[in-house]
């Protein structure tokens, strides 16, 4: 009875163990940062994070999975004692800023994105 149970739980988590680890395999591949991809191109946050934003409904628009390639975290300021958003981007992510945002398409180069890689 004890061996049924077991594997009834088992097969029960299932679907939100293979969830789990496709958001953990999304997250691993997110190495570029909006705030690194600021400070480097010269331009103010704010302006990027307004690029960021458009490309966030362009992916809705087209059907793809903005959580894939686009992540929120908040970073401990130790100077201000505050918390700072930023944005973790995958390649495919980038390349979207890159080609679709018109304050960063304008200072960003095609052969210039391994410089913001947080590898």
């Amino acid at each position: 009875m004890l061996q049924t149970n077991m594997q009834t739980q088992i097969a029960c988590n299932c679907p939100q163990v293979l969830k789990d680890n496709e958001i953990a395999f999304h997250e691993l591949l997110m190495h570029f940062s909006l705030l690194k991809l600021s400070q480097t191109a010269r331009l103010s946050y704010e302006k990027a994070e307004t690029d960021l934003h458009y490309c966030l409904k362009l992916c809705q628009t087209i059907g793809l999975e903005k959580s894939h390639h686009y992540k929120q975290l908040y970073l401990y300021d130790e100077n201000n004692h505050s918390l700072i958003s930023d944005w973790r981007m995958s390649e495919i992510g980038l390349y979207i800023i890159q080609k679709h945002g018109t304050n960063i398409s304008k200072v960003f180069k095609d052969d210039d994105w391994q410089q913001f890689s947080q590898k």
